[in-house]
């Protein structure tokens, strides 16, 4: 079952992206070989897992910016393979097999996509996968494996991962609103294209896979670290200043300006940091003690740093030549932002249940007092 797990988690993916070329092709007339959309599904199934993949354009160009919707789909199927394997005799097996499936797809997709010179970069193309698989097999098989511990480091790590997590929240809540109230602009992009239905539909799934990208950059957005769509461009709180941009519809909702509410979208870290800490102290997994639970805060602030951070920066690189050579968000900006503004409302969070904790005591003594 691990093995057929790890086989889903390509298949799909690469399915779907090879059916949607497959119809734009189709749509086009079914001129040329319809293998180039295998070559191209395959390039950007390397791509949701952050390998980089050079382009045979003059000038040549190479592609780093990480489409991480198929990645998604192979952290979600680990998860569930070792969640499986947790509860079998010989859970190593299971995930040792889901490892060999990926690695042997990986290699086959190598080989489909190899063509002049171009295409993934081939060590990256077998580790790469490799790993996203396994660190969310043993992301899934370890909670069902260890007994829960009390301490600061522990509930730190679970609170830091719940508050990044709660930021990525935010920020397809925020997506998705966008791309509501600027419908108009998305459609109209889609109708300047002229690519038909089955070139819109190929369109479609490519954005599909972009969308958890785009995702992480909300959720840099919130820090306040932005991103960026170009060189000397920048989309944050404070205002958003872009250049020329490729004719993508999913652009068409990148917000103008924003006024107060950027401002006020920073206190989603800070928030999700304050729901951690109360949840900290009213389920006493820092243990007990005022010193163990601001350690537990911290942890929670660095952990959320760190999550934020490398998911900024497989969110971030080289669209194109020139100035598409800088885009997404400054990874090492968002994990300190993310750290701090997690860990002061982990603290905040902590400090104000202890308080009341603390004072709860003196109630009912005095409501024994005589009058």
């Amino acid at each position: 079952m691990g093995a057929v797990d790890a086989a889903l988690a390509v298949a799909i993916p690469v399915g779907v992206l090879v059916l949607a070329g497959l119809l734009a092709w189709a749509g086009l007339g079914a001129t040329g070989a319809w293998t180039v959309f295998l070559t191209a599904a395959a390039d950007v199934w390397f791509l949701g897992h952050g390998v980089d993949v050079a382009v045979a354009t003059t000038p040549p160009f190479t592609v780093t910016l990480a489409l991480l919707g198929p990645a998604l789909v192979t952290v979600l199927a680990g998860v569930r393979a070792g969640r499986r394997a947790g509860r079998t005799a010989v859970p190593g097996l299971a995930i040792a097999a889901g490892l060999l499936v990926v690695l042997a797809a990986s290699v086959l997709l190598l080989l489909a996509s190899a063509a002049d010179g171009a295409g993934p970069d081939a060590p990256q193309a077998l580790l790469l996968p490799l790993l996203v698989y396994g660190v969310a097999a043993l992301a899934g098989l370890l909670p069902g494996r260890r007994p829960a511990r009390r301490g600061p480091v522990a509930a730190g790590l679970r609170g830091g991962v719940g508050a990044a997590a709660a930021v990525l929240a935010a920020g397809g809540v925020a997506v998705a609103v966008l791309l509501a109230l600027h419908l108009p602009a998305v459609v109209g992009l889609y109708e300047s294209s002229s690519a038909g239905i089955a070139g819109g539909l190929a369109l479609t799934v490519l954005q599909i896979a972009l969308l958890p990208t785009v995702v992480v950059w909300a959720a840099a957005w919130f820090t306040g670290a932005g991103f960026a769509l170009g060189a000397g461009s920048s989309v944050g709180p404070l205002g958003t200043a872009v250049g020329p941009l490729p004719s993508l519809p999913l652009l068409g909702a990148l917000p103008q300006q924003v006024g107060g509410f950027g401002l006020a979208g920073v206190l989603v870290p800070v928030l999700a940091g304050f729901a951690v800490g109360i949840a900290l102290k009213l389920r006493g997994d820092a243990g007990p003690g005022a010193g163990r639970l601001v350690g537990a805060a911290l942890a929670t602030g660095a952990t959320a740093g760190v999550v934020l951070g490398l998911l900024a920066l497989a969110a971030s690189g080289a669209i194109g030549p020139g100035r598409l050579a800088e885009v997404g968000p400054d990874a090492l900006q968002v994990a300190w932002r993310a750290a701090v503004e997690v860990g002061l409302g982990a603290l905040i969070g902590a400090a104000v249940v202890r308080t009341r904790t603390m004072a709860e005591p003196a109630r009912p003594m005095a409501a024994e007092m005589p009058r």
